[in-house]
């Protein structure tokens, strides 16, 4: 029985081979052109995760010369997003994935036959444009429809999936095999850290901790992440899919509240809304932020300084910016209470 380790390498091999023959145009459109852009199609885990790091990443990968394809996501079962997508596209030189890990999830696969009738009526073959990310038990597997499919575990979120074929086919087609293979780098040392004894070294359990004693210590219920990188503005709606998905369950399997919930959200923090959502320096609420809510809003910013000097002490750029894939900073939000600022040098550094 091979081991997961042995794979996952095998679908990381397999992805990376064929983006190196759509570079080489071995695979091509009906006309034997190269394929120049790919569109992802998938909803929730198969969408947020691997958009969040392909905005992440995709102006240093300009700036890099290593932006290999033009990137696009259809998420909303809404034909409008699609309809926007399509017309931006030029659909002859274009891949299409499909991510579904069961085959059969409806807003992935009304989507695709959206996608399929486009191409179409554009006189395509939508056999030669598009692939798949699924299950090896799904219907979409060894399917004649795709021009290849790579495989998930089918018992893992798609939430936790990004470092699987559902990012790895369309970010190493957008960056290359690897820039993908940098990201899994940073992700591994990210790891490290989290198995890291001494608290004090392990930001990701001094988040948890923290998260911990604001919900059941402190009573807040919400936290907001506001992320000032502009190349982050997706990480917030993938941090609230991980977070609420995961442990957004607000009874114990025998019916009795629990404490633990908290709703997470968020969006890029820039300065035409920074009045609406923040506070003066002085720690007073604006007045826009008193009159729009229902109460007093209780702030509290901490800083992920070891994170940050981990990453700019790194020369691989690339793999420590997705190895820290998080708002720069975290603000926390209850619904009573005067506003109050946290400096970091007053409180734990947190991821």
């Amino acid at each position: 029985m091979r081991s997961k380790r042995a794979f996952y390498k095998e679908q990381q091999d397999r992805i990376a081979a064929f983006a190196k023959k759509v570079y080489s145009g071995e695979i091509s459109n009906e006309k034997g052109e190269k394929f120049t852009e790919v569109v992802q199609i998938g909803i929730g885990g198969s969408d947020l995760g691997p958009r969040a790091l392909y905005i992440a990443l995709e102006n240093w990968a300009r700036a890099h010369q290593t932006l290999k394809m033009r990137a696009r996501f259809i998420s909303n079962v809404d034909p409008d997003d699609a309809a926007a997508v399509l017309n931006a596209t030029d659909l002859a030189h274009a891949l299409f994935i499909v991510v579904s890990k069961s085959g059969t999830t409806l807003e992935t696969l009304t989507n695709e036959t959206f996608v399929k009738n486009a191409l179409t009526r554009e006189g395509l073959n939508p056999a030669k444009h598009m692939l798949a990310v699924t299950s090896e038990t799904s219907p979409l597997a060894k399917n004649e429809g795709y021009l290849a499919a790579f495989f998930m575990d089918d018992y893992i979120g798609g939430r936790y999936s990004s470092s699987s074929a559902v990012g790895g086919a369309v970010l190493s087609l957008a960056f290359g095999p690897e820039v993908f293979a940098e990201i899994l780098e940073g992700m591994h040392e990210e790891d490290k850290l989290a198995l890291n004894r001494n608290l004090l070294e392990n930001p990701e359990m001094l988040d948890a901790l923290i998260g911990v004693y604001e919900r059941n210590v402190l009573g807040y219920q919400t936290t907001a992440v506001l992320p000032y990188s502009q190349a982050l503005s997706r990480f917030p709606a993938h941090l609230q899919q991980l977070d609420m998905e995961s442990g957004g369950k607000s009874v114990n399997r025998f019916g009795e509240p629990v404490r633990r919930v908290r709703s997470s959200s968020g969006s890029p923090a820039r300065t035409d809304s920074i009045p609406s959502t923040s506070f003066s320096t002085r720690g007073r609420t604006s007045s826009r932020c008193s009159s729009s809510a229902s109460a007093a809003t209780r702030l509290v910013w901490t800083m992920r300084s070891r994170a940050v000097q981990a990453r700019r002490s790194s020369a691989r750029m690339s793999r420590h910016r997705l190895s820290h894939l998080h708002a720069d900073v975290t603000m926390r939000t209850r619904t009573s209470g005067s506003a109050e600022i946290v400096h970091p040098a007053s409180s734990p550094a947190t991821s």
